[in-house]
């Protein structure tokens, strides 16, 4: 018995370690300040890419948090 058919998938791959770093973000006093700052344009060296993750130019800002560094 020969069965001819197609089968479509999708696969969405989501970066684990982008969203805890963005979530510890969030987390962190000093890189809110900084984060608000970008928002109300008072602050250009820092820069949100995506979902507010801030960035210092191409790097991700990671807060001092041991198990992501």
């Amino acid at each position: 018995m020969d069965n001819l058919g197609a089968l479509l998938a999708t696969l969405k791959v989501k970066p684990v370690l982008v969203e805890k770093v963005r979530e510890a973000q969030s987390q962190d006093e000093k890189l809110n300040k900084i984060i608000n700052e970008v928002r109300n344009g008072t602050r250009t060296d820092f820069s949100l890419r995506g979902v507010e993750t801030l960035m210092f130019g191409d790097r991700l800002c990671v807060p001092k948090v041991g198990s992501l560094k």
